[in-house]
């Protein structure tokens, strides 16, 4: 929305939005910060915006609101940023555990409902769970690497079993009469734990399981290689390369649309010299439902800065990453001794980091801020001028 085409409005409405919110973010934390902003883009026009409002806020408050005093000698940066600065990184897919939820699971805002095993007789009942801050597994669990997140609540499931008194007697061990009563006492807590670990174990494996249906293995591969612009071994990949194996890939038919549209996307935005030729070859091989609809999507990339013939400049630092293999699954089926189904080895086998090589420009553009890199003749400084990551310290 804040990319509208020429002449069909709607930005206005989405920018002065932002502009609402962040002025509300500054006068919370009591900031008035310097803003800085990628000369020419379409965040500039919210940047200037933003400064605007805040200068009325102070004026406002100099009048009659004492209580906002920004609470920094040296002014805090708001570094500003739109979709033109990096239009890859939503087409790519991300492999931290509530990423892979988010785009395999079907999903009612933070509700997942699923079946599962109630009663003695284990039949299957629907149950709804809410993925959010009330479900602590989950904000332990969600922004770990898949892999991670697999042997992090394998580990801590092993530890639940064999700590829980109640977990003892459901496993037959041996109790006293002592251990009987605090397992009675800890039942409640016992069973509640256990439909958490047991529903994060069973969505584990249903990712995976997706992962491997989907063959989103050979998609992520292709992603990150055009996205990086070398292979796992380091070697260059060139449009010219890419391209066949590329349209090989589209015409797959266990490829879904939705991933077919997201490496054409890719394609255009990572690959230096694409031509018309080059799309219409893509657009064909891959068969859309909707092919109408696809092309003006695609059309629809110029909006966010997108130009067919040049691909984005990638940060070095991007290049200069030391990616290891994970070591994957250490737990085994012995692990949850029947009580929930165990992903198995060889569904995640595959995805390592090899398939995470990607980072997003904002994280170098974060570290230049912070190191104080950022050259004003890129990044213009609104505001205060006395500080906020540009190329010279602040004032003492």
């Amino acid at each position: 929305q804040s990319f509208p085409p020429p002449g069909g409005g709607g930005g206005l409405s989405t920018q002065s939005e932002i502009v609402t919110g962040l002025l509300t973010v500054c006068v919370t934390l009591g900031e008035r910060p310097v803003i800085r902003v990628k000369k020419g883009s379409k965040a500039e026009a919210v940047a200037q915006q933003v400064n605007s409002a805040l200068e009325r806020f102070e004026q406002q408050a100099g009048g009659g609101n004492p209580w906002f005093r920004p609470n920094r000698e040296t002014p805090a940066t708001l570094l500003l940023v739109d979709r033109s600065h990096d239009p890859l990184s939503p087409l790519l897919h991300e492999y931290t555990y509530q990423a892979m939820v988010n785009d395999l699971i079907p999903l009612q805002g933070d509700r997942y409902t699923y079946e599962a095993a109630s009663g003695a007789n284990k039949e299957k009942q629907k149950k709804t769970v809410f993925l959010n801050e009330s479900d602590p597994l989950w904000v332990k669990l969600r922004h770990l690497h898949i892999a991670d997140a697999i042997n992090t609540v394998l580990a801590d499931f092993d530890k639940f079993t064999k700590e829980n008194q109640a977990a003892k007697m459901a496993k037959g061990g041996e109790v006293d009469m002592k251990q009987m009563s605090d397992a009675i006492r800890s039942l409640p807590q016992y069973t509640e734990l256990l439909g958490k670990y047991s529903m994060h174990i069973e969505l584990t494996r249903k990712c995976m399981k997706l992962h491997e249906d989907l063959k989103l293995e050979e998609v992520a591969t292709f992603e990150q290689n055009m996205a990086v612009g070398q292979d796992p071994q380091g070697k260059p990949t060139k449009k010219d390369d890419v391209l066949p194996p590329l349209l090989e890939l589209l015409r797959n038919k266990g490829v879904q649309e939705s991933d077919r549209v997201r490496l054409v996307m890719v394609f255009i935005i990572t690959q230096e010299g694409v031509s018309e030729s080059d799309i219409d070859q893509l657009v064909q091989a891959a068969s859309f439902s909707n092919p109408d609809k696809v092309i003006q999507a695609l059309a629809n990339l110029r909006l966010i800065g997108v130009q067919y013939k040049s691909a984005p400049e990638k940060p070095s630092g991007m290049l200069q990453s030391t990616l290891t293999k994970f070591p994957f699954i250490k737990g085994s089926a012995d692990l949850v001794s029947g009580l929930v189904h165990l992903p198995g080895k060889a569904a995640v086998a595959s995805v390592d980091y090899d398939l995470s090589r990607y980072r997003p420009p904002l994280q170098y553009l974060m570290q230049e801020a912070l190191n104080s890199k950022l050259e004003e003749k890129d990044y213009a400084l609104i505001g205060n001028k006395g500080g906020g990551g540009g190329g010279s310290p602040p004032p003492a």
